[in-house]
This record gives structure tokens, C-alpha cells and sequence, in this order.
């Protein structure tokens, strides 16, 4: 399961920052922990946007949704889907499976620092991983991105989420599936911050 390998994981990593300790280098280097996507598992806290039968938005509840619904995303990247609550009300939200695959993990230590691990909602993306670096161990150089710790919680930042239905036959074959984008502006938890964008076909086909 997820739950699982995320564990696994996990183990191995505190594996390595204790020994790390043991020969006294964790203290001064820099340490960055990062996933190229994020895991199939319906986010806590996903916002959606209401249906004229009801005012305001609500929170999803992953656990509300049943799991036989969320595998449309083969099928429906990126889709609105239609959800009916437990109190009766229907919600279109994005796919949370979608949004999910949005979250990957980024843990940084910069050299130097001290005191608990602190969780950020600054808007960052994969490719601000160079200019982080670079900022703090002041090279110098030109990325694209920034640095996430000079991002804020709540910027209205422009990402792109770029996503594909994987199949096994793929290794056999000269392209990949069509590649779906997807822009975000603003908290990658709210549905209105998403929009979609190009899909990328086989043979460099831009649609």
C-alpha cells in the first residue's frame, strides 16, 4: 500500500540523518528531501466549489468519497467531478487524485539551522529545487524558480502540474500517453485555483 512504502521510506530517511549525527555532519550540511510526484491518496483539506443548491464552499472529506469513484481519473484528468455529501448536497471539485499527484514531498535543512521541523503552505514547486539551493549556499548562479524560503503562504504564484495515464506497455512503445497540464494559481487545495491547460500528444502534437 502507499501507507506503507511511505513508511519504508521514511525509515530509511531517519536512517540516514542519524548517521549522519554519528560522524557530526548533519549540523552543517544542507539536506534535501524530494519526490517527483506526489502519491495516489485523496488530500485532506481539498476545498471545492459549490453547486447552486448550496452558498458556500465546504472542506472534502477523502473518507466521504468512495474509492470506486476516484478511479475515473484514468479516464478523466483533471475533470470536475460531480460528488454527492452525506447531508444530501452535491459538490463539483477537482479530481482529488489529480491534486494529489500535486503534492510532491519537499523537506530542505538548510546548513547550520536548528529547532524543529516546520511545515510550509508557500506556494513552491519542483522547479524551484536549483534556486533554493543556490540562494542558500550563495553561488550565485541563475535558475528558474525561487528560492521556497523566500515564498509565501498564500502568494497567488502561477505552477504547472503536468500529468500522464501510465501504462505498462509504455516501455514497448515510441511515445508516451498524451500529457495533460494543468495551471495552478493559487493553494493547489482549492478548485478554483486550477485551470486546464495544453495536452501534449504523441508526435509533438500540441492541442
Amino acid at each position: 500500500t502507499v501507507k506503507t512504502q511511505a513508511k519504508c521510506s521514511l525509515k530509511e530517511v531517519v536512517k540516514l540523518l542519524e548517521r549522519m549525527k554519528e560522524l557530526d555532519i548533519y549540523d552543517d550540511a544542507l539536506i534535501v528531501l524530494m519526490a517527483d510526484h506526489g502519491a495516489w491518496v485523496p488530500p485532506v483539506g481539498q476545498i471545492g466549489y459549490i453547486l447552486p443548491d448550496r452558498k458556500s464552499p465546504a472542506t472534502i472529506n477523502p473518507e466521504a468519497i468512495p474509492m470506486a469513484a476516484l478511479t475515473q481519473m484514468a479516464t478523466h484528468w483533471g475533470s470536475q467531478v460531480k460528488y454527492v455529501l452525506p447531508d444530501g448536497n452535491s459538490m463539483s471539485v477537482m479530481n482529488p487524485l489529480t491534486v494529489a499527484m500535486a503534492l510532491p514531498l519537499m523537506a530542505i535543512k538548510p546548513p547550520g539551522s536548528t529547532g524543529s521541523f516546520r511545515v510550509s503552505m508557500a506556494p513552491s514547486s519542483i522547479i524551484d529545487t536549483p534556486a533554493t539551493i543556490d540562494s542558500l549556499l550563495e553561488l550565485s548562479e541563475e535558475f528558474d524558480g525561487a528560492s521556497a524560503f523566500n515564498l509565501r503562504a498564500g502568494e497567488p504564484r502561477e505552477r504547472r502540474h503536468y500529468i500522464y495515464e501510465y501504462k505498462k506497455n509504455e516501455w514497448k512503445e515510441d511515445y508516451l500517453s498524451p500529457i495533460s497540464e494543468f495551471i495552478v494559481r493559487g493553494s493547489v487545495f482549492d478548485t478554483k485555483a486550477w485551470q486546464n491547460g495544453d495536452s501534449f500528444l504523441p508526435n509533438g502534437v500540441v492541442q
